[in-house]
């Protein structure tokens, strides 16, 4: 019962409890068991960031960077995903390099973003593994037998686009594949 939930969070977030502070702040994010409040989501993030949550640091950063229950900050956003990513956050290393590849509250800087998307890709995220694909195929890296084992690796996952990309890598002879449009089939 989520009514139940969101008043047993909100007596332990109200003790200063972490986690019940980012549980409250998702249940009011999404109108679970409380009335929708972006607002009041985005204060229970930033208490549990400050003290160090790394899933609320990645929520407020995200409210920072769309102006969700606060004014927009993007400059704010890209400090909440670093201090996530140095944690280790593979979520926090995609958002951070998409900072810098984009200049969202950041100088934009493309060499910035590559080692983001990598930390993020070694650890199997799904979209960084993407965004390094295709940092390596669209003029950022042209290293296409470095995206070739990307979409490789996502195509066994069963991932749609990248068995597509894959198989234009057969059809074209790219990215270090022998031309083979029976394989691109």
């Amino acid at each position: 019962n989520w009514y139940t939930a969101a008043r047993l969070y909100r007596l332990a977030a109200e003790q200063g409890h972490a986690l019940a502070q980012l549980q409250l702040g998702i249940a009011y994010a999404d109108g679970r068991g409380v009335v929708r409040n972006e607002e009041a989501a985005a204060r229970l993030y930033r208490q549990a960031a400050e003290q160090g949550s790394t899933d609320a640091q990645i929520r407020l950063a995200h409210c920072y960077m769309l102006g969700n229950g606060c004014v927009q900050d993007k400059p704010a956003a890209a400090r909440l995903f670093g201090q996530a990513a140095e944690k280790g956050c593979a979520l926090a290393h995609l958002a951070l390099g998409k900072c810098y590849l984009e200049g969202d509250g950041v100088v934009a800087d493309r060499a910035a973003a590559l080692p983001h998307f990598h930390q993020a890709a070694e650890q199997g995220e799904v979209h960084a593994m993407y965004a390094l694909a295709r940092f390596y195929t669209d003029g950022m890296g042209k290293e296409e037998a470095m995206a070739a084992q990307l979409y490789t690796q996502l195509a066994a996952q069963g991932e749609a686009e990248a068995q597509y990309r894959l198989a234009r890598f057969y059809a074209l002879g790219k990215g270090g594949m022998s031309q083979d449009h029976a394989t691109a089939a």
